[in-house]
């Protein structure tokens, strides 16, 4: 099997944007991170590397396809393969934003792309359809999400895990006046939490919660689960 160590400039929600900046800036730091990402790559084995590089804007998408076809030729010439994971794509009417990130470079460039998909199927499909215009189908995977999401008022979705979201619902408490009801008496219970909608979205194939966030203002989250999950690999 094929063993590619994936290499990141972000942990968590920190983007290392200015040590990345100063490669893609300064011709001598970028030969020397390519040299090194190439040295490790050979001296540990592995058949390549994957690059998951994120923060790249418009300004810098010339500088960083040129980064990421230098290295694939280093790379190359080793005989080793190149990956580049993609941050995703956000839609624009019938074209997709990709930011700083030259989709049809880069893909010329790499041997793998990794494209994540939405978490609505149409959009998903929609997504797929415009990629493989830019990329060789042979060189695409497929990253799907089986974290929930959460939309909020830029109408963006953020990846949540699915107990986070489930606790936007609160603790159960009892309304009722026995503290110790008898078997098969009926009880009476609210929730401390915000939701206020919880529906069957057909466009995800998931529930829908739409609640009130800290802040106050309304929040809508999808929730993942094994079926909805499913349905996004359909394609």
């Amino acid at each position: 099997y094929t063993v590619l160590p994936l290499v990141r400039n972000n942990a968590a929600a920190e983007v290392d944007t200015a040590a990345l900046d100063a490669v893609l800036r300064d011709p001598a730091l970028r030969a020397a991170h390519i040299a090194t990402l190439t040295g490790f790559t050979v001296n540990d084995g592995y058949n390549g590397v994957m690059i998951d590089y994120r923060g790249v804007d418009f300004n810098r998408s010339a500088a960083f396809s040129n980064f990421i076809a230098e290295l694939g030729t280093a790379l190359h010439a080793a005989g080793k393969q190149l990956g580049v994971v993609l941050p995703p794509a956000i839609a624009v009417g019938a074209n997709w934003a990709t930011d700083g990130y030259d989709w049809q470079a880069i893909g010329l460039a790499a041997d793998f792309v990794a494209v994540p998909l939405p978490a609505d199927p149409t959009a998903a499909d929609a997504l797929l359809r415009w990629a493989l215009r830019q990329i060789s189908r042979q060189k695409i995977l497929l990253s799907v999400s089986a974290l929930s999401s959460v939309t909020g008022p830029d109408g963006q979705p953020t990846p949540v895990g699915f107990a986070e979201t489930m606790g936007q619902f609160g603790q159960p408490a009892l309304t009722t006046a026995e503290t110790a009801p008898a078997p098969g008496q009926p009880i009476t219970a609210t929730l401390s939490g915000t939701v206020q909608k919880l529906a069957f979205d057909a466009a995800s194939n998931a529930e829908r919660i739409e609640y009130l966030a800290a802040d106050g203002q309304p929040r809508a989250a999808t929730l993942t689960d094994g079926e909805s999950l499913f349905s996004r690999l359909q394609l």
